[in-house]
């Protein structure tokens, strides 16, 4: 599994290469350029997998996928599907 990630910041460019957290997803990250504060792309789980070289470990794993994330709607028999960020965070914290 590759630990390492080259993160670049859309501010400025700068790229710095980070070690990835194994256990959990990382939602913020400050370029240490620029000091600006990134935040997830919508529909990516950790700013490794928005503007990393190399997908966090979670994806590597197999947990968690680009593809809408399967839910039932409470009340409902019909099975629906949600490509929401806080779905993917929820599948992020439980592996």
């Amino acid at each position: 599994m590759q630990m390492q990630s080259l993160i670049t910041c859309p501010e400025c460019g700068f790229v710095k290469e980070e070690t990835m957290p194994l256990e959990s997803c990382q939602f913020l990250y400050q370029c240490a350029n620029c000091q600006k504060i990134l935040r997830t792309k919508h529909g990516d789980c950790c700013v490794f997998c928005s503007y990393g070289t190399a997908p966090c470990p979670s994806k590597q794993q197999g947990y968690i996928t680009n593809q809408a994330v399967h839910r039932k709607e409470k009340g409902d028999d019909q099975e629906t599907f949600s490509d929401s960020r806080d779905a993917l965070r929820e599948l992020c914290h439980a592996h």
